[in-house]
């Protein structure tokens, strides 16, 4: 059992993470929202974006994905749209990609080849 001593400098400790990991969060989505211009990124419409997306996300991983390249600054139905059917938001993805000079996410790539072999279109 932890003396109370160490309970108090564990505490401490979360406590100073937690802060730190929020001001940074604060940081990147001030950096995402001002990249996007007051549009959703990826559908191009106009009104302010009200959601922070994550491109390649993970569950027990997103803390280790967050970065400009990987969050887009959305509407909360499109945000939907890029969880629930991502395989719709291909062309938008690969236009924010071309546009600001960041790689393909991994799960789009993966999406892409697949509906790629499912028409015919590769021999893999």
């Amino acid at each position: 059992m932890n003396s109370p001593k160490v309970k108090a400098a564990n505490l401490k400790r979360r406590r100073a993470k937690r802060a730190k990991q929020a001001t940074e969060m604060a940081e990147l989505r001030a950096k995402v929202f001002e990249r996007a211009g007051g549009k959703g990124e990826l559908c191009g419409l106009g009104g302010p974006p009200t959601d922070l997306c994550h491109l390649n996300g993970g569950i027990g991983r997103r803390r280790q994905k967050q970065s400009k390249e990987n969050c887009v600054a959305e509407h909360r139905f499109c945000h939907g749209l890029l969880d629930g059917h991502p395989e719709l938001m291909i062309p938008g993805v690969k236009a924010h990609c071309a546009r600001h000079g960041y790689p393909l996410p991994e799960r789009f790539r993966i999406l892409e080849a697949k509906q790629l072999q499912q028409k015919g279109l590769t021999n893999g």
